[in-house]
């Protein structure tokens, strides 16, 4: 049993020498190359706000949803807060984002960058829909809601924004 351990044991002194040998000529075997700036373009690229999901897209490459991203924080912590400023935190599609599914977009609006979320009500989105502005940055959390033929802003939003959220309109639901 003893020459089985010791054995082991230059086994692996050898694959260590083996591994620090293959290590050495993979940094030192390659001609260096001075590092090359990145284009301009993407220097000159703004700061991406993205960072409450890391990416709008799922460990699958498919688009990030209202459904997907309704437990992640921040924005799911400033989403809620925002439903029970405006008295809507009993409103479970609105926190569920459980009906059709649109795609979370990043759109750019006076110079701030939104997650813009959508969502409406399962099976009956004539009835209740809702489109979220989250800016990550500015911690500042809007939506304009529409329910039953009306509509009615959460958070307060700047006139400015309310003038963008009719620029942006609303996806139609997925047939």
């Amino acid at each position: 049993m003893r020459s089985l351990t010791t054995a082991a044991r230059r086994a692996a002194r050898f694959l260590v020498v083996i591994l620090a040998l293959l290590g050495l000529c993979a940094s030192g075997c390659a001609p260096q190359q001075p590092a090359q700036p990145a284009p301009p373009a993407v220097q000159a690229a703004p700061q991406r706000s993205v960072s409450v999901l890391g990416t709008l897209t799922g460990k699958h490459g498919q688009p990030l949803t209202g459904h997907d991203i309704r437990n992640t924080p921040p924005f799911s912590t400033a989403w809620r807060a925002l439903l029970r400023r405006s008295g809507k935190s009993r409103e479970t599609w609105l926190i569920r984002f459980d009906g059709p599914q649109v795609p979370v977009r990043l759109v750019s609006i006076g110079g701030a960058e939104y997650l813009r979320v959508e969502g409406c009500k399962a099976n009956a989105c004539a009835a209740g829909s809702v489109v979220v502005l989250y800016c990550e940055k500015e911690k500042a959390t809007y939506a304009l809601l529409k329910q039953n033929g009306e509509s009615l802003w959460l958070g307060d939003p700047p006139d400015a924004l309310k003038e963008a959220f009719a620029q942006l309109g609303t996806a139609e639901a997925p047939k």
